[in-house]
């Protein structure tokens, strides 16, 4: 992350005005205070995260947030006493910006989710410099981080460059389940450093810890264990005391434990793929579960002493399959969306020699959906997609772009095998759709593109098979394209002639001709 800072003049930092209608501790500074803000800046200490170097777990949930709302803005912010920290970006290439022109500092004025949806029409912020000047904020919603105790140390906030005006109930509920899994990470990284400090301290914030804390000897002997823990496992505090930690982990993992603690009984250290880790628990029940687990070892004199901080993760895992799969799945038909699609064009474009691209575009969709109506014209596209993944069951991927337009991409560039897909697929999707009790008759075109013959890039390649595409369906539908180079030169010339026509419109230089029509003869 650059090292660069974004500074606010005190003009337009007097712009942003206050929020009357929040509570605020120092009325005159140009942005509202919560009224526990020196609680909250020491709980923002103590996960020792301000000005620390980016980290896959915060960058990973960045670019998830950003793949999940589509925005081209994601950012990660910690808010201290006069500035935000930015811990994770996409898209923002500063580390920092003054708390003065921080939207993120309304934003933690409130529990729930802030949304601005053009800010150039809200009184707070139309005159801030990242709205007037580079980003050029226009829509914004962040989420407050916060802490188990309540404090709210940052946000996760979304930033769009142009406005948007819906922002929904399950976007609502995204953006929460985003904000939740940022706090998650944090709070293993504070109880990482609290590993470090005195024992009492550290027992101190292990009673308050919603993780369970576990301590144990060198023979696995455990000698602490937090109300978490008893929570998480069912074993009382009293019982399960000096007792093997073996009974927490099930049947089929004991060996490798039995190993690991073998190991650091040794002397050996613990790698950095053994300090934080996934694994399986095992509850009083018998009942298993997926647990994240840190561990750390140190020594008082001779005497071996192992840490584990562990959390139940299950819920943490079904958002993260839920947004992952949400960022990479069309809601409507379940085949993969744009993003996906760039994704996997981008990986085979670097990893293969050849491949060939279908664009393919339905032929009487727009005419079913107007008549027929959206929820018609859904059912169409849910049908096509599945029809589409049917016929092309050697594709590297089938997705929806958007509306009625689908891609396939096929490995290789053998044109004859294109040609055989394509004419598979517009058998396939050609027919008439039963929409309750009425039928839509539907086609497709496509247009056929091969990597690397019509294009280096990525966007080479799309823009070659839009073309045939567009030359598909200039040629009665139904049928498929290959492109040509010759297809391109009649796009560009197309293009300079409409903007010499544009051109010379604005700048008054055509001239009207009258040709008079007589008629001689009297009727």
């Amino acid at each position: 992350m650059a090292s660069e800072k974004i500074e606010a003049s005190g003009e337009a930092a007097r712009a942003c005005g206050q929020d009357q209608s929040q509570p605020m501790v120092q009325q005159a500074l140009p942005y509202p205070v919560p009224d526990n803000e020196e609680a909250r800046l020491a709980v923002l200490a103590s996960y020792h995260l301000m000005d620390t170097p980016p980290e896959a777990d915060f960058d990973r949930l960045a670019a998830l947030a950003a793949r999940v709302f589509d925005v081209p803005i994601v950012l990660v912010s910690l808010l201290g006493r006069d500035r935000q920290f930015f811990k994770a970006s996409v898209g923002f290439p500063v580390c920092e910006t003054s708390r003065e022109v921080s939207f993120c500092a309304h934003a933690i004025m409130q529990d729930e989710i802030l949304v601005i949806p053009d800010a150039t029409r809200d009184p707070r912020f139309r005159a801030n410099p990242l709205v007037l000047g580079p980003p050029f904020i226009r829509f914004y919603a962040g989420r407050p981080l916060i802490a188990p105790t309540g404090e709210k140390v940052g946000t996760v906030c979304l930033i769009d460059h142009e406005p948007r005006f819906r922002f929904t109930e399950t976007d609502r509920h995204n953006l929460n389940d985003l904000a939740a899994m940022a706090v998650d990470r944090m709070e293993l990284r504070r109880l990482d450093h609290a590993r470090n400090i005195s024992q009492a301290r550290f027992e101190n914030i292990a009673a308050t810890s919603p993780d369970a804390i576990i301590c144990m000897n060198a023979q696995g002997e455990i000698g602490f264990w937090n109300s978490s823990a008893e929570r998480l496992f069912g074993h009382g505090a009293k019982d399960i005391h000096g007792r093997s930690c073996r009974i927490l982990v099930p049947g089929h993992l004991r060996r490798a434990y039995d190993v690991l603690m073998e190991r650091m009984r040794r002397g050996g250290g613990l790698g950095s793929a053994l300090r934080t880790f996934e694994v399986t628990g095992r509850r009083r029940d018998g009942v298993e579960f997926p647990a994240e687990c840190s561990l750390s070892i140190w020594r008082d004199g001779p005497n071996l002493s192992v840490g584990a901080i562990v959390r139940d993760v299950s819920d943490r895992r079904q958002n993260e399959e839920r947004l992952f799969r949400l960022a990479s799945r069309d809601t409507l038909t379940d085949l993969p969306n744009r993003s996906a699609w760039r994704q996997c064009l981008s990986q085979t474009l670097a990893s293969e020699p050849g491949a060939t691209v279908l664009m393919i575009d339905l032929d009487g969709f727009k005419e079913a959906n107007d008549t027929l109506g959206h929820s018609a014209g859904d059912a169409v596209l849910k049908e096509v997609a599945g029809r589409l993944a049917s016929s092309c069951h050697e594709a590297l991927i089938v997705a929806r772009l958007g509306g009625d337009e689908f891609v396939v991409l096929l490995a290789g560039n053998d044109e004859h095998r294109a040609r055989v897909v394509a004419e598979r697929v517009v058998a396939a999707v050609t027919d008439r759709y039963g929409v309750g009790e009425r039928k839509v008759s539907i086609g497709a075109s496509i247009g056929i593109a091969f990597y690397p013959a019509h294009g280096a890039r990525g966007e080479d390649l799309i823009s070659a098979a839009d073309l045939a595409l567009y030359r598909a369906k200039a040629g009665g539908k139904g049928c498929y394209e290959v492109f040509t180079p010759m297809l391109r030169e009649v796009a560009i010339a197309r293009r300079a002639f409409e903007e010499e026509l544009r051109r010379a419109f604005e700048n008054g230089e055509f001239e009207l001709y009258y040709q008079p029509q007589v008629l001689t003869s009297r009727g």
